[in-house]
């Protein structure tokens, strides 16, 4: 409801893994979270610790002011669009195209 009413909700990871309870969520990751988010992550890739994957802003991210020079250093996602949109994507290794920053308009 609040992102519906206009909102601005930012969810970073390990969120909706699991419950209050520390029981994990069936339904795919971040499984409360997928209609909310418009995706899903379909597996963790955490970067080693010197080094930083370089990102690539596309226009629906440029047209946002991000910076044409982004990073990932401490987590990154294999992610799966469900409606969202993709503001910047990964340019190196597996993950290579696959969206890095993304955002969800609701309402």
């Amino acid at each position: 409801d609040f992102g519906e009413r206009g909102g601005q909700l930012v969810l970073t990871y390990f969120s909706g893994i699991v419950d209050e309870h520390d029981r994990v969520l069936l339904g795919g990751y971040p499984a409360p979270f997928r209609t909310l988010l418009g995706l899903e992550v379909e597996e963790w890739a955490v970067p080693p610790d010197d080094r930083s994957s370089p990102l690539a802003t596309t226009p629906a991210g440029a047209a946002l002011g991000l910076p044409a020079d982004l990073g990932a250093s401490f987590w990154a996602e294999a992610i799966r669009p469900e409606g969202c949109a993709v503001l910047a994507t990964f340019t190196e290794g597996f993950l290579a195209g696959r969206p890095a920053l993304t955002r969800h308009a609701l309402g």
